[in-house]
């Protein structure tokens, strides 16, 4: 069983590199190499005739006695209970809520701060513990270790039990395991095609998705680069308030596309700052590069003094940064409460706890609660995100950053694709966060970037072409040229 642990740690920064369908055929391949490895590893394995004679561990100083039918069964129960208590606390806590978020996306767990390749190799790690008990007491039982056990075929009936019972489910893959067995055992004296019988059977199988977790039931003045608008790529004069963002020289280059090239500009703290550009001029690049998501080739990113450069992008959200996506990315399976409960785990501490369940902390859920109360959303908290409109998501993934209690928070085209009415209100809340926040915003609607942004940055090809207060880049002649149309 440790041997068995010790191999899927080495195995899995390789293999948690991989999702879905790729990531079952690579398993699936693994396993059956290693299954050819022990046919024919004889002298270690002894082939097709496996290792026979495995005798049961001795108890005696517990007054267990193993090798008797009763005694085994009684061990093997205990060992089961424990599995699953463990099993059920690591799903419902903050690190099994954490699992079901890294599930449905990637991008949206790293905008909350969380390592998700580190989690995903704790999942992977688990996993195997798990199957390594299953496989030692299949062992000890049949006193016999046999190649079959590592057979492709076995895999797949495990895997058809996660299809059928649930993928978010504890006692839905452990029925679906018991009723393909059942089946599986009485087709086997009926047909030699039984695994073609039992994927018709299977085939309309389905079980839910996920088991929630929970049960349902203004603006500050900006000086950056001096009151000229010309003057691209410098930080101009500023004011005696610290910097809080500041983005010295910034290259990226995918191949031989250059999406970002010599971007300087500097935020203070508190201001209220816009990126304009048409589309392709590298705003969303920006982002990502500010935050870790892509990684820039030439210059420094600070926050607040600190060099964030080389940071991935789970430590730099920790030190407080916040995001929100060109195109919402919140967790549709989870509810708008346990979308903002992520984010508070992370902002006071508990998201690495194990055996907390997630439900049960009333302080974090009583904080995202009043975050939604904030921006008007309680009376969404158990609806799940893909019931909701899209106004209303943009709302929440505003919410969900603010969660994170930043210091600098990122929005990426709020508005986009909302009607006036929810315009309206995104515009409302928008104006209404803490003066103390640095907010950096893009948005293609001028009237909106206009009312919020006191000075702007206009990027265009990956280059500055203008910073300066709002009025000066409205007037601004490359400006007109490049963004506004002349007007």
């Amino acid at each position: 069983m440790l041997v068995s642990v010790v191999v899927a740690l080495a195995f899995a920064p390789l293999a948690v590199r991989f999702r879905g369908l790729t990531f079952l055929t690579v398993m699936l391949a693994f396993g059956q190499v290693v299954w050819g490895v022990a046919i024919r590893w004889t002298s270690f394995t002894g082939g097709e005739n496996g290792i026979p004679g495995v005798s049961r561990p001795s108890l005696g100083l517990l007054g267990w006695d193993l090798e008797t039918t009763s005694g085994f069964y009684w061990f093997t129960l205990l060992a089961t209970v424990v599995a699953t208590i463990m099993l059920r606390r690591l799903g419902n806590s903050p690190v099994g809520l954490s699992l079901l978020g890294i599930r449905e996306s990637d991008g949206r767990m790293l905008a909350l701060g969380y390592d998700v390749q580190k989690r995903r190799v704790v999942a992977f790690v688990a996993a195997a513990g798990a199957g390594a008990l299953y496989g030692t007491l299949s062992a000890f039982f049949n006193k016999f270790i046999g190649p079959g056990s590592l057979h492709w075929q076995l895999s797949a009936q495990i895997l058809l039990s996660v299809v059928i019972g649930g993928a978010g489910s504890l006692w839905g893959p452990f029925m679906a395991g018991a009723a393909i067995h059942m089946v599986r055992t009485t087709l086997v004296g009926e047909t030699q095609r039984w695994p073609m019988v039992l994927g018709a059977l299977c085939s309309h199988g389905g079980g839910p998705a996920r088991r929630p977790v929970f049960p349902p039931g203004t603006s500050a003045r900006l000086a950056v680069e001096g009151v000229g608008c010309r003057g691209a790529g410098g930080r101009g004069q500023l004011t005696d308030r610290p910097l809080a963002l500041e983005i010295e020289s910034v290259a990226v280059h995918f191949g031989g596309l250059t999406a970002l090239n010599n971007v300087s500009f500097a935020v203070e703290s508190g201001a209220r700052h816009g990126v304009l550009g048409p589309n392709g001029a590298g705003k969303t690049t920006l982002f990502n590069a500010i935050t870790g998501f892509t990684r820039h080739q030439r210059g420094k990113i600070s926050l607040h003094g600190d060099d964030i450069s080389n940071l991935p992008a789970h430590r730099r959200v920790r030190l407080g940064i916040a995001r929100t996506f060109q195109i919402t990315n919140l967790l549709p399976d989870l509810t708008a409460l346990e979308n903002v409960l992520l984010g508070v785990l992370v902002q006071m501490g508990r998201h690495k706890n194990v055996w907390m369940e997630a439900r049960a902390d009333r302080l974090a859920r009583q904080n995202a609660l009043t975050n939604l109360r904030d921006l008007k959303l309680e009376h969404l908290a158990e609806v799940p995100v893909g019931e909701l409109g899209y106004g209303e998501q943009r709302q929440l993934e505003i919410a969900t950053a603010l969660s994170l209690q930043p210091r600098v928070l990122l929005l990426d085209e709020p508005t986009a694709g909302l009607s006036s009415a929810e315009t309206g209100a995104v515009l409302g809340l928008i104006k209404g966060l803490p003066p103390q926040l640095t907010v950096v915003i893009i948005e293609h609607d001028l009237e909106v970037v206009f009312q919020v942004a006191d000075r702007l940055t206009v990027l265009h090809y990956g280059e500055v072409i203008a910073n300066g207060n709002a009025e000066d880049v409205r007037r601004d002649p490359a400006v007109q040229k490049a963004y506004l149309g002349g007007a």
